[in-house]
């Protein structure tokens, strides 16, 4: 291991949650962080399941 100390720059996103300058924000996580009994309903659902591409699926295929 190198001897060279290694400094990230750190955002602040909410109260005590900060995250590396240099990556990707996922603001549903940080407000599940920030909120713990966060409840998601509907397509947020549906999307943090995998199951939105089958929702709509289903739903056009009843068009057709």
């Amino acid at each position: 291991m190198s001897s060279e100390k290694m400094f990230y720059e750190l955002l602040k996103r909410k109260n005590g949650i900060y995250i590396s300058a240099d990556s990707f924000g996922d603001d549903m996580l940080v407000n599940q962080m920030a909120v713990p009994k966060l409840v998601c309903s509907h397509e947020t659902a549906l999307f943090l399941h995998d199951l939105i591409f089958l929702w709509y699926d289903r739903s056009l295929q009843k068009k057709m």
